[in-house]
């Protein structure tokens, strides 16, 4: 979904588990306008977890929209997020998208240490991540 500037991988997505991102973009790496975007991460609503748990989000691409080819690959990660540091209404990643990307992208979710028991988050690519504050 294309929304101002941005294409949404995740709107406010609850976080629980590892996971896959409720939206993918179909035919992006045919598209020109993929080039110079940043993976920002932004929480929505406070995570909680068992204290020591911890988010990665990836951005993943593959050949296809089911995401289990061979060449399905992580294009770029986020360092583990810490629960303590994943607060509501804050931005806790901005990560340029250096990688190939394929026809399908999505972000991908890891929890380890977990469960989580709350937290939301809104995952997009955009030219401008200070807009999306």
């Amino acid at each position: 979904m294309l929304k101002d500037f941005s294409l949404e991988l995740a709107q406010l997505q609850e976080v629980l588990s590892s996971e896959e991102s409720d939206y993918y973009i179909p035919e992006g790496g045919k598209s020109s306008i993929l080039e110079g975007l940043y993976m920002v991460v932004q929480v929505k609503t406070a995570f909680a977890g068992q204290g020591n748990t911890k988010l990665t989000v990836a951005l993943q691409s593959d050949s296809v929209a089911t995401f289990n080819s061979a060449a399905l690959t992580t294009v770029v990660a986020t360092a583990a997020i810490d629960e303590a540091d994943l607060t509501a209404n804050t931005i806790v990643a901005v990560v340029p998208v250096t990688g190939k990307l394929l026809e399908f992208i999505r972000a991908y979710f890891t929890v380890t240490a977990g469960p989580m028991t709350a937290g939301t988050v809104n995952v997009f690519l955009t030219r401008l991540p200070e807009l999306r504050a």
